[in-house]
């Protein structure tokens, strides 16, 4: 009897000190601005299916468009919180306050957070299509080397149409320009 008061003493005290050694399930604050450049989070939260059979991670909707729970082979191993901003400066200040882990944002306003000495990273693209140079059906171009041909050559002026004068677009566009002297 006295073996098994002993073994009992030892369970106990075995799984009350396990309980209070069990590591607290992570919160990844997770910034985004509501748009198609941040799809992939979308398509995650989304298709969790999909992702489960395929790797065993996947994210599993609390709340919609807020709170969710990521799972590797089927074990809880974060609780992530989405928060929807407006995108630009205001996710990466988030960022930098620490008030987000993680964001999906421009570059421009990453570079500027970084250029006053932030210390967050760029750490990965998420999308590199999504952007393009159109032209109407009228201009004869079909290329970068076309578009440079007929900028030069044309006698009438070339207007052309930006979303933002700080967007990663436009930075591009002026740069290609000007690496070609014009």
């Amino acid at each position: 009897m006295k073996f098994i008061n002993y073994i009992s003493i030892l369970m106990i005290l075995f799984i009350s000190i396990a309980c209070e050694t069990r590591k607290e399930i992570p919160l990844v604050r997770i910034g985004h601005a509501p748009h198609d450049h941040h799809a992939p989070l979308y398509i995650a939260a989304v298709k969790q299916k999909y992702f489960n059979s395929k790797s065993g991670v996947y994210l599993k909707e609390v709340d919609y468009k807020k709170s969710y729970q990521l799972f590797k082979n089927d074990k809880l191993i974060a609780n992530v919180q989405i928060d929807s901003g407006t995108g630009g400066i205001n996710l990466i200040r988030k960022l930098d306050e620490k008030i987000i882990d993680l964001s999906f944002g421009g570059v421009p306003a990453m570079i500027d957070m970084i250029d006053t000495g932030s210390k967050i990273k760029i750490v990965a693209p998420v999308m590199s299509e999504g952007a393009a140079l159109v032209v109407g059906n009228d201009i004869p171009v079909s290329d970068w080397d076309s578009f440079i041909e007929y900028v030069r050559n044309t006698a009438d002026p070339v207007r052309i149409g930006y979303k933002v004068d700080k967007s990663v677009q436009n930075i591009i566009f002026e740069t290609a320009l000007k690496s070609e002297h014009l």
